[in-house]
């Protein structure tokens, strides 16, 4: 199977989006949690007493910032909506790659049953492993930069080439990985079953043996 080692795939830049609106839409909430804070200790009208008068002015500057706080919420939950479709289509597509690597291998006539399992373990923990260590990767060194937004587009496009890194080994030492894969699983498994056996035997003797 192949894996793209490009990081341009439809998966990526969709899932990559994703947590690019998911923080903007963060940034946006935190902005009107400071505009209402600011609104909040505005909220004192100006009153001017003379002789026999008051006069009562309207705080313009808090109905402003009140104002400014209600946009950036609507912002916020707009963003952080569309973050969360985007990244629930990435996992789709995440599991229907898998998936598909799953099938073909299955409807692969050229390989033994064992292959057959060993070869999807193998394109399943590339393709998931490659989209995982990349995400949390990208997200960790993005985290360290404060900047808004900016942090999360350096740490995004980290993230794709860890994954397109992935990609590449497998796309080139792929066939060799899964024959070594498979000889591991087998001589292990084989190991088992002669432990097995000769333990199986040896209980049998033990019980066989005429101890009179």
């Amino acid at each position: 199977m192949y894996t793209d080692s490009t990081g341009t795939s439809p998966r990526k830049a969709i899932s990559t989006t994703g947590r690019i609106f998911t923080n903007v839409g963060n940034y946006f909430f935190g902005l009107s949690t400071n505009f209402g804070k600011s609104a909040i200790a505005l909220t004192d009208d100006l009153v001017i007493t003379g002789l026999g008068t008051r006069t009562v002015i309207p705080n313009r500057l808090a109905y402003g910032y009140g104002a400014m706080s209600n946009t950036s919420s609507t912002l916020g939950s707009m963003f952080k909506t569309a973050g969360t479709v985007l990244k629930v289509a990435g996992y789709a597509m995440l599991a229907y790659e898998a998936g598909s690597a799953v099938y073909n291998n299955f409807n692969n006539a050229n390989l033994s049953f064992d292959r057959k399992i060993t070869d999807s373990i193998v394109d399943v923990g590339f393709i998931v492993g490659g989209a995982t260590i990349g995400l949390k990767v990208g997200a960790a060194i993005g985290s360290f930069i404060p900047i808004p937004v900016l942090g999360t587009l350096i740490g995004a496009g980290i993230g794709v080439l860890i994954g397109s890194g992935i990609g590449y080994i497998y796309n080139k030492y792929g066939d060799e990985i899964k024959v070594a894969f498979n000889s591991a699983v087998m001589e292990i498994g084989t190991a088992i079953s002669n432990g097995y056996n000769d333990l199986k035997n040896g209980w049998n003797s033990f019980w066989s043996f005429n101890w009179a």
